[in-house]
């Protein structure tokens, strides 16, 4: 009995792989074999409900959020996508609907968040997020 499971976000690696977030709230990096074909290089559960929206910053850190569990969180993608940070958006914003650094290619950890209940919150990581 298998489940559908629907690709909500998507984003490439540096090295070309493309990674999905999907419904279930699984990330999988695909790779391509020398005849075209993907395949599923790694599958994990990066969060509770839907994977709403990837970004992969310059220095090769995807950024995912969740629509359910209204986290954001930063996995290494030289590192076998191990998590290196993540926060949670307060209840009153609701989940995550969209992720993008203020900066692209300035890596200085500012991020902006868009959520289902249409705000739009300024933060990082590090520190909460402000409306």
């Amino acid at each position: 009995n298998s489940t559908v499971r629907n690709v909500l976000s998507i984003a490439f690696t540096p090295q070309g792989d493309l990674i999905t977030g999907d419904s279930d709230g699984f990330l999988t990096v695909w790779s391509v074999d020398s005849e075209g074909d993907y395949y599923v290089l790694k599958q994990f559960k990066g969060h509770d409900g839907g994977v709403s929206a990837l970004y992969l910053l310059s220095e090769g850190t995807l950024l995912s959020g969740g629509e359910k569990d209204r986290r954001v969180v930063a996995w290494d993608c030289d590192e076998d996508f191990d998590a290196i940070l993540e926060t949670q958006l307060p209840e009153a914003s609701g989940g995550v609907r969209t992720v993008t650094p203020q900066r692209p290619g300035m890596n200085d950890a500012n991020i902006y968040v868009g959520t289902i209940k249409n705000m739009i919150l300024e933060g990082s990581l590090q520190r909460r997020f402000n409306q």
